[in-house]
C-alpha cells in the first residue's frame, strides 16, 4: 500500500512513522529543506498532557475584547479587513460556552493521555534524543480570581484521569525554588506531575532519520500546488518536483492545509495564529525554573530544554504574517521575568515566531474526508507537539482498516457541517 504524507512537521513525520511501521510504502512531501522547519521548529517545548482545555473557553471573549480595545491581553487582534478571520472568529465565539468547552476538553484529554503513552513507546525503542525530561508543570497564579476558576477546572481534569495538586504559594516554592524571590506575588498554583518537556525540532529530526532507515522516502523542496481527484478519489498530487501518485493521501500541512485543500473545493476551518518563542542560554544562570511553568494570567509558558530556557506565548491574529513584533516578544519575556528576574542570558536571547493551525473549537481535525483515500491530520493549534504521537497512531489505525483506540467521530471534519 502506497501512502503519501503531505508535510514533514512533527505531525507529518509521526504519521509517516506509524504508517511505515504498519507496512505502508510511505513518501513524505515537504516544501522546506528538511523536517520540522516550520511551526515545529522552536515551539514552547512543553508536552502539556494535563492542559486539555481548548482556547475556545468562556473567559476568552473578554480577553479578545481587551485586545481590540488596546488593553493588555495575550491576544492581538488588529482592526483590519480580514474576512477569513471574522468568519472563523464567529465560529470560535460560538464554541466559547462552558458546556462545549468541557466536552471538547474531555476529548482532547483522552487523546493527550493516549499520546503520552505513544511517545513513551517511541522513546523506549531507542535512538531518539530530544532533551526529554519529566519535570511536571506548575501553573502559577497572581490573581486570586483566576486561581479560584482554575481550581474548578482542576477538579474536572481529575475526572479526565489527569493528576492535579493545588498548592499554596509556599508549596509552589518547594517544587520550584527559583520562585523564592517572588513568592509574595503568588496567589497559589496547581502542579501537574505527569507533564513532560522536549524539543519538538530535535524529536522530529531524529524520528525522520529513523523513518528513512525504515524505508520512508522524503522529498524536500517540493512545493505543493494542488490535489487532483476523479470519481471521489484523489488521483495524484501536483508539486514543483512533478506529480506523485499513491493509494492513500494524508494532509498534515498545519496552516498550509486549507490552501492545498481548496484545490478540491474542500474548506478547512483553520486560521493561522502567530505565537512567539524566546530561547535563553542558561550558562552561568542558576535562577531559571527547572519545572515547566505556565504563567496563567499572562498565558506565557517556560520550559528547560537542555542548556536553554524556552519561553513562549502570544496569539496574534494577523493572517500569514510571520514577522517578529518586538514589543509583543518583549511582553512575553517580561511576563516570565515577573516571576523569575534572572531567567537566562538576556544578551543572547534568540527570537522566533511560528503559526499555529487553530480550529474554531480548539480541537484537531482527524480522520476521513469526502474523498475515499484522503485523510486529515491537522489543526492542532498550540497542542501539536503534545498530541502528535497519539494523533498519528490513531489515524494510522484508521487508514489500515482497524478500530482506533480513540473515537475519532468528535475530531472529524464532519463536525463543522
Amino acid at each position: 500500500m502506497k501512502t503519501l504524507v503531505l508535510g514533514a512537521g512533527v505531525i507529518g513525520v509521526t504519521t509517516a512513522y506509524y504508517l511505515a511501521r504498519a507496512g505502508h510504502q510511505v513518501t513524505v512531501l515537504e516544501q522546506d529543506g528538511g523536517p520540522a522547519m516550520g511551526t515545529s521548529f522552536a515551539n514552547g517545548g512543553q508536552l502539556s498532557f494535563s492542559h486539555p482545555e481548548p482556547w475556545a473557553s468562556p473567559e476568552v471573549p473578554a480577553m479578545a475584547w481587551r485586545a481590540l480595545g488596546g488593553g493588555q491581553s495575550p491576544f492581538h487582534v488588529p482592526l483590519r479587513w480580514d474576512p477569513a478571520l471574522w468568519s472563523w472568529g464567529l465560529r470560535f465565539l460560538r464554541n466559547c460556552t462552558a458546556q462545549r468547552c468541557h466536552r471538547h476538553a474531555a476529548r482532547i484529554a483522552g487523546l493527550a493521555l493516549h499520546s503520552r503513552q505513544a511517545l513513551a513507546e517511541i522513546r523506549a525503542s531507542g535512538d531518539i534524543r530530544f532533551e526529554h525530561r519529566r519535570p511536571g508543570t506548575l501553573h502559577l497564579f497572581t490573581d486570586p480570581r483566576e486561581l479560584r476558576k482554575a481550581l474548578d477546572l482542576a477538579q474536572a481534569r481529575r475526572g479526565f484521569g489527569i493528576e492535579q495538586e493545588p498548592l499554596a504559594p509556599e508549596s509552589c516554592v518547594r517544587i520550584e525554588p527559583a520562585l523564592a524571590e517572588r513568592c509574595d506575588r503568588l496567589s497559589g498554583g496547581i502542579y501537574a506531575p505527569g507533564d513532560e518537556t522536549g524539543d519538538a525540532f530535535l524529536f522530529t529530526q531524529a524520528l525522520a532519520r529513523r523513518c528513512a532507515r525504515q524505508g520512508v522516502a522524503f522529498r524536500y523542496g517540493a512545493t505543493l500546488q494542488g490535489l487532483e481527484a476523479h470519481a471521489g478519489r484523489i488521483t495524484d498530487v501536483a508539486t514543483s518536483q512533478g506529480r506523485f501518485q499513491a493509494d492513500n493521501y494524508v494532509l498534515a500541512l498545519g496552516v498550509e492545509s486549507p490552501r492545498v485543500a481548496r484545490s478540491l473545493s474542500l474548506r478547512l476551518p483553520i486560521y493561522p495564529v502567530k505565537g512567539y518563542s524566546i530561547s535563553l542560554p542558561l550558562t552561568g544562570h542558576h535562577t531559571a525554573p527547572r519545572v515547566n511553568i505556565i504563567h496563567e494570567v499572562r498565558r506565557v509558558v517556560a520550559a528547560r530544554l537542555g542548556t536553554q530556557l524556552r519561553i513562549a506565548g502570544g496569539a496574534d491574529f494577523m493572517g500569514y504574517d510571520r514577522g517578529l513584533h518586538r514589543p509583543r516578544a518583549q511582553a512575553i519575556l517580561d511576563a516570565i521575568r515577573e516571576l523569575f528576574p534572572d531567567p537566562g542570558d538576556l544578551s543572547r536571547a534568540g527570537y522566533w515566531t511560528g503559526l499555529r493551525p487553530m480550529t474554531p473549537d480548539g480541537m484537531p481535525i482527524l480522520g476521513p474526508t469526502p474523498y475515499d483515500n484522503l485523510y486529515l491530520n491537522t489543526g492542532h493549534g498550540s497542542l501539536g507537539w503534545t498530541l502528535a504521537c497519539g494523533s498519528a497512531q490513531v489515524l494510522a489505525e484508521l487508514i489500515c482498516g482497524r478500530e482506533p483506540p480513540i473515537d475519532l467521530r468528535g475530531f472529524s471534519l464532519g463536525r463543522f457541517g
